[in-house]
């Protein structure tokens, strides 16, 4: 039992460092596009304006698939708690009729498949959700990483090209 509490304790730790780096990158693109947005300058309308907005919009679609990322790290964290949990209970039920049985000598193990049913119910949706947040964790710093070069990328090339030396 205190393995399964040590386990849980670091499981939650991790969580929550996971969670405060995907918040970080959330609003590391967020402020970038905020500011982007801000200091965009449409005088010159030419290929360039059109790459910084498209590396605008790439930022805001980062912070969009980090926002849903980290709503299906909660739901992932909260399945895997029920799933903890749910074993414990399954495990503290096999014991109690294990000894039940060794007193009165017949098994009667109706609870336990009720905790087993669940316990799949859960494995089936962790197993659903697991791959999803993987593929958002993808997404997201893809689209972080093409949003930054392209903006950066736009802002230097106007800058090149409408250079004028004083």
């Amino acid at each position: 039992m205190v393995e399964n509490n040590q386990a849980l304790e670091a499981y939650k730790v991790w969580l929550n460092a996971s969670e405060k780096y995907d918040y970080h990158i959330v609003g590391i693109a967020g402020a970038l596009t905020a500011w982007g947005v801000q200091t965009l300058q449409l005088k010159a309308l030419d290929w360039t304006v059109a790459v910084e907005v498209a590396g605008l919009a790439a930022l805001a679609t980062s912070a969009a698939l980090g926002l849903y990322r980290i709503e299906r790290s909660i739901l992932i964290h909260s399945l895997s708690l029920q799933k903890a949990q749910l074993t414990i209970k399954s495990n503290e039920k096999c014991a109690r009729e294990r000894r039940n049985q060794e007193e009165i000598g017949s098994a009667d193990y109706v609870g336990v498949e009720k905790w087993e049913a669940k316990l799949r119910e859960v494995d089936g949706l962790l197993a659903k959700q697991k791959p999803v947040a993987l593929r958002l964790y993808k997404w997201r710093n893809f689209t972080l990483i093409a949003g930054l070069v392209a903006y950066s990328g736009g802002r230097v090339a106007h800058q090149l090209l409408h250079f004028t030396p004083t």
